[in-house]
C-alpha cells in the first residue's frame, strides 16, 4: 500500500502532489495499493492544512492530543476516522509494506520516527510501515 500522493495523485491539503518517482514505477507495475486516509474521511481537495496539537499521531489516538485545522477547527474525530478506515483497508488487503508520507500529520512517518496519526494507528496494529525509498 502506498499514500495516493506518493504516485502523484492531487490528493494533499493544498491539492498537489509528492510524487516520489520510484513509487510511481512500483504503482505501474502493479505492485502497490494507493490509499489517501484524508479522503477516506470524506475530506475534500484542496482543504485546510491540519497540524497536531500535541506530540504525535499516538497521543492523538490516547486522547492526548488534537487535530486541528489553520482556523481552528477541531478535525480530531474525522482524522482518526480516516485512519480506521485505513486500518480496516490494510487489513482487507493484507500489504507485505505500507508506504506513507512523511511529514503529514495524517500519515506522518520519518525514518523510523512516527507521527501521523495513521502511522501511529498501523503500528499500534502491528502492520508492517516501511521507509520510502
Amino acid at each position: 500500500m502506498v499514500s495516493a500522493c506518493l504516485i502523484g495523485v492531487n490528493c494533499r491539503w493544498n491539492g498537489e502532489k509528492k510524487e516520489n518517482k520510484k513509487m510511481s514505477k512500483l504503482f505501474l507495475s502493479g505492485r502497490l495499493i494507493p490509499f489517501c486516509p484524508e479522503l477516506l474521511a470524506g475530506f475534500g481537495t484542496p482543504r485546510e492544512k491540519v497540524t497536531i496539537d500535541g506530540k504525535d499521531g499516538f497521543e492523538v489516538i490516547k486522547g492526548r492530543g488534537r487535530m486541528v485545522t489553520e482556523s481552528g477547527k477541531d478535525c480530531t474525530e474525522k482524522m482518526l476516522e480516516g485512519a480506521k478506515q485505513t486500518a480496516k483497508f490494510a487489513e482487507i488487503v493484507e500489504p507485505d509494506k505500507i508506504y506513507l508520507k512523511a511529514k503529514s500529520p495524517s500519515c506522518g512517518v520519518l525514518a523510523d520516527r512516527i507521527t501521523g496519526v495513521t502511522a501511529a494507528l498501523l503500528k499500534e496494529k502491528n502492520l508492517n510501515l516501511a521507509e520510502v525509498p
